[in-house]
């Protein structure tokens, strides 16, 4: 609908559209038996009883308690302790326990299942323990050193994505937020290679056969032989870290280094300032589509149908003011338009009204999609 020259056309009436149908029975439909694999997948999914949080707060512990081994084990003193190695197996012992149940329970393919983020990196978790199992039972002289694979243990804290909903939400709320991140690198990148070129050509130097190398004015090589090279420089100036291993000697040098301290600024605060309205919007939009998702799954059929029949009595109260409207305009433009002081009227009622009849619409929409949405789960089996 929309108003022009002070009559207000009617468009489609969405009413009849988006006016949910109400649940035959009045009663929550009752959902199916489950079966015990699907019992236990619900449990692992979302755990609710008892033996599924103490599973899942045992799994948080052997995460801690694993990282935590691995952090005192790098100290020279406690390195050989003998209590490392029941540690790590009791931990992996639970961590196996964990991923072959998740297999045994998945309602999808092996495909599927191998493709979820958080199982590959319960499978990174567990490959470090095997391999040095392998290692040690292996007797191959070209067997590589595979002592480095104990990094992967640190994968074990991005387990904790699985079991803290608070990492989810904020997981989910900066996927919504990549276009301001991809920004943020893209303008970080630009800027770093700039600076580096620029330094790079000012502070080079010439080529000194003696020390075979780019030397500078003070007769050393510079540390600026190349972009690559620059480009440690620009991004510990850029970042305002300055470690001071590297500085330009020449004018031309410190006033690119000048410019790349302002523009490093510049180049971070206005693209981080982008990210973080997108973040806060987007998680501003989670949590009310997380309260709205809460609120409806505890409604009833009553509430359905008060919703419905509000639903309908908004929508009725729109038709008459699309009606009612028009002849209030042109009844009060006939009596301004003796005094030629209709034409301000115009202006100003015309928004008014578009302004009133939207809102009014909205709140329709926002009543009607809740309405919908609780006969959605009341339909689900």
């Amino acid at each position: 609908m929309r108003l022009e020259g002070g009559v207000l056309e009617e468009e489609d009436d969405p009413s009849q559209s988006l006016l949910p149908k109400a649940p035959t029975s009045p009663r929550r439909a009752s959902k199916p038996t489950l079966t015990f694999r699907e019992q236990i997948h619900e449990a692992l999914e979302e755990p609710k009883t008892f033996a599924a949080k103490a599973f899942c707060n045992a799994v948080l512990f052997a995460i801690v308690l694993s990282t935590a081994a691995f952090i005192l084990q790098s100290m020279h003193s406690m390195e050989a302790e003998w209590y490392w190695w029941p540690i790590e197996v009791a931990v992996v012992t639970l961590f196996t326990v964990e991923i072959l149940l998740r297999y045994w329970v998945w309602p999808g393919t092996t495909f599927s299942f191998l493709s979820e983020p958080m199982v590959f990196i319960d499978i990174c978790a567990l490959v470090p323990f095997y391999l040095q199992i392998i290692a040690h039972y292996t007797t191959a002289e070209h067997l590589p050193d595979l002592r480095w694979m104990r990094v992967l243990r640190l994968v074990r804290l991005f387990k904790l994505g699985r079991y803290s909903p608070h990492l989810q939400f904020m997981a989910r709320a900066i996927s919504r937020s990549l276009s301001g991140l991809a920004l943020l690198v893209f303008m970080l990148l630009l800027t770093l290679l700039i600076i580096s070129t620029i330094m790079w050509m000012h502070e080079r130097g010439e080529w000194d056969e003696e020390l075979n190398c780019y030397a500078r004015s003070d007769k050393r090589c510079s540390p600026y032989q190349s972009i690559c090279h620059s480009m440690w420089w620009a991004i510990t100036t850029m970042t305002t870290v300055g470690y001071g291993d590297t500085y330009p000697i020449g004018l031309e040098g410190k006033a690119t280094g000048a410019s790349a301290m302002l523009l490093g600024i510049v180049m971070l605060a206005l693209p981080t300032t982008v990210l973080g309205v997108q973040f806060g919007s987007a998680y501003t939009k989670m949590k009310h589509e997380d309260a709205c998702l809460n609120a409806i799954k505890e409604c009833d059929t009553d509430r359905i149908l008060r919703l419905q029949k509000l639903t309908k009595d908004l929508f009725d109260y729109r038709d008459e003011i699309m009606h009612v409207i028009p002849s209030v305009q042109d009844k009060v433009m006939k009596e301004l338009g003796k005094t030629h002081r209709d034409h301000y009227f115009k202006l100003g009622a015309q928004g008014l009204a578009d302004e009133a009849i939207a809102s009014l619409i909205e709140l329709c929409r926002t009543i009607d999609d809740f309405s919908s949405s609780d006969i959605k789960i009341m339909a689900e089996p």
